[in-house]
């Protein structure tokens, strides 16, 4: 039953923080604009390419946690830390350049995935 719960929750996670690239995070931008770099240097109002977008992280994290769930428990872990991880240090970032009243859909469903994913992987 533990397994299958967490299977659950691992996979609406995993929805639920690819589609909040999807979604705008602040001031309408949505998470496949916002460059990589707002991670390291702060949030500023640049634009990215794909490639260069926060895509390539929650991306990776998202397939990871997926893999994790087919594989072993330890790619999970591995992913749900890392997005959990990206998704945190984004946030931190993003206080000095707006509120975090501000923050809009795209954040919140990521954060709200990575929650769930961590939560699948303390089951599996």
């Amino acid at each position: 039953m533990r397994t299958l719960v967490a299977w659950v929750l691992g996979l609406v996670g995993a929805a639920a923080a690819g589609y909040g690239v999807t979604r705008p995070w602040f001031e309408d931008r949505i998470g496949t604009s916002l460059p990589l770099a707002d991670l390291f240097g702060g949030v500023e109002r640049d634009s990215a390419s794909l490639l260069t977008s926060m895509v390539v992280p929650i991306g990776i994290a998202v397939i990871l946690a997926v893999l994790g769930l087919l594989r072993s428990g330890v790619l999970l872990r591995v992913g749900a830390g890392l997005l959990a991880l990206v998704t945190v240090v984004w946030v931190l970032q993003a206080r000095q350049a707006v509120d975090i009243a501000d923050l809009q859909s795209g954040v919140w469903n990521v954060a709200f995935g990575s929650l769930l994913l961590l939560v699948a992987s303390a089951l599996r």
